[in-house]
């Protein structure tokens, strides 16, 4: 399980690193948390990018629920590693 976990950390880390705007606004978002108290759920292809985008909302105080849209395009490791990072993952 570690395993599948590292490798979708890589994998986000990986994103964070080349959406330098994104990443920039995260840090704000930590600091400020504007989305304290609010739920956000979100139905999407579950990969690399759209986990970094799930992620960044909860790093601003956001609960976040995420679902993959379509089990062909969810990535496990991706949807482990996530849900390691405090987001609440339902996908297959």
């Amino acid at each position: 399980m570690n395993e599948l976990i590292d490798s979708g950390n890589r994998k986000i880390d990986w994103v964070e690193s080349y959406m330098p705007v994104v990443s920039s606004i995260m840090g704000r978002f930590r600091e400020t948390r504007p989305f304290k108290g609010k739920k956000v759920s979100c139905c999407l292809h579950l990969e690399a990018k759209t986990a970094f985008t799930a992620y960044v909302l909860k790093e601003g105080g956001a609960k976040v629920a995420i679902c993959g849209s379509n089990p062909l395009t969810t990535q496990d490791d991706v949807a482990k590693a996530l849900e390691s990072r405090g987001v609440t993952v339902n996908a297959r």
